[in-house]
């Protein structure tokens, strides 16, 4: 949550001033000297105009780190996860209450709804100990909290607590990047706990690991810890524990707009629809929708067809959509 009023108003300044500079450069007068010299030029011009960009990106989140802290919210909803992609009906949300601003919830995953309560699994951070860790908590239809409890615990950093369920076990794909392995645990959904720890894919910190069972094949889309949430892999399988083999053209997208997940991939008639992050200018900045046009082998194409601004309650971000039986989390 934004806070210091002096050093927003930078954040707002710098990509204005890049973007004065990226037009001065245009504005310049140039000699050319035929056609190689002025594609030299233009060459020049754009590569100039794209590390301003990153330069400027990079400062932002530095004075963002330096000055601020973040303090994510889950909220929970009764409209369908169909009325946030259409963008057409009135939202209402209501948010779990965390009044403490040194730690905050996010990443949420419902696991099980019932007539009175949803139960979520997800990312519990304490700034004093800059580690996340999942928490799996049950709450009522207005976000009151009715209970909340550790999944595991582990020494190293853990969020985006993906559930899944295959041939009647649930399973539990959290973030594990810290490790440089894909780990998948089993999922207890009567006790909240994770357990029995099996690896997936070794040597390979993928970030926000997102799974699809489609086409005979599971297919695994996540980020890589490094790349400044800039990069889209698809790793894919026969089997849940078989072999994963790398697609052959990862990463299968560059794009700091829209490459990073955002949870479960959505289906909307035909469509397979994956939300991703919008991180060009801050982490979770928004949601972006992509509906999958080629998804095999071989191949990897995906077109945005929307997005989700950041809700008027927290104006400053949104980066995880959910659903489960009608509930929308976020």
């Amino acid at each position: 949550v934004l806070q210091h009023e002096a050093v927003e108003a930078v954040l707002r300044w710098l990509p204005g001033m890049i973007e004065a500079n990226y037009q001065g450069m245009q504005d310049t007068d140039v000699v050319y000297l035929g056609p190689e010299r002025t594609d030299f030029r233009l060459t020049f011009v754009w590569r100039i105009r794209f590390y301003l960009i990153l330069l400027g990106n990079l400062v932002m989140k530095m004075l963002r780190s330096a000055f601020f802290l973040e303090w994510w919210h889950v909220g929970i909803s009764s409209n369908e996860i169909t009325e946030f992609i259409d963008g057409k009906n009135a939202l209402k949300i209501n948010w779990v209450n965390n009044e403490e601003k040194r730690e905050f919830r996010a990443d949420p995953f419902p696991v099980k709804v019932n007539e009175t309560s949803v139960t979520i699994c997800y990312e519990y951070y304490k700034w004093s100990e800059c580690k996340g860790r999942l928490r799996c908590m049950e709450i009522d239809k207005k976000g009151a909290i009715l209970d909340d409890m550790e999944m595991n615990t582990v020494p190293w950093h853990q969020s985006y607590p993906f559930i899944l369920e295959s041939y009647g076990n649930k399973y539990c794909l959290p973030e594990s990047c810290q490790t440089d392995n894909i780990i998948l645990y089993e999922f207890n959904d009567r006790t909240g706990e994770i357990n029995n720890p099996r690896t997936l894919i070794e040597g390979f910190a993928g970030v926000d690991s997102t799974l699809l069972r489609w086409n005979k094949l599971w297919w695994l889309f996540c980020s890589l810890k490094g790349t400044r949430d800039s990069e889209l892999y698809i790793w894919y399988s026969e089997n849940l524990f078989g072999e994963w083999k790398q697609h052959i053209k990862n990463p299968v997208k560059i794009d700091a707009c829209s490459a990073r997940p955002a949870g479960n991939i959505i289906f909307k008639g035909d469509d397979m629809i994956r939300p991703s992050q919008d991180c060009s200018v801050r982490y979770g900045g928004a949601i972006v929708l992509n509906r999958i046009q080629i998804l095999n082998t071989k191949d990897y194409k995906e077109v945005e067809i929307g997005r989700i601004e950041p809700l008027n309650d927290y104006a400053d971000g949104i980066h995880t959509l959910n659903c489960l039986n009608g509930y929308t989390v976020v």
